[in-house]
């Protein structure tokens, strides 16, 4: 489910009190181009211009946008974080995510 980031960071909490000492939340972060989000980089030749798309953006400094994406077991998460507000979420998550690791003990 696409959420805005704020209501990602408030559900992601909330996953983090629900799965408390059992359970899992994991996070993952991906670059994210808008263009090419309708599934074409699926055919062999639109994969190979998305990358040369992809690379030549990156050489003339164009930013992508942060895919970030939580799941547990049962629900997934996502947001798209613009790259203006990237440092700014980023800060936000850390918080986040040590408040909620406080007196854990690391099973062995």
């Amino acid at each position: 489910m696409l959420l805005d980031n704020e209501n990602f960071l408030k559900r992601l909490e909330q996953l983090y009190q629900e799965k408390g000492e059992k359970g899992s939340v994991w996070i993952t972060f991906k670059q994210y181009d808008e263009i090419w989000r309708k599934g074409m980089h699926r055919k062999g030749k639109d994969k190979i211009a998305r990358k040369e798309d992809r690379q030549r953006k990156n050489q003339e400094g164009v930013p992508l946008m942060l895919l970030v994406r939580a799941k547990t077991d049962t629900e997934k998460i996502s947001t798209k974080v613009l790259p203006e507000d990237v440092a700014y979420f980023q800060k936000v998550l850390h918080n986040a995510m040590l408040v909620s690791m406080v007196g854990k003990k690391r099973l062995r």
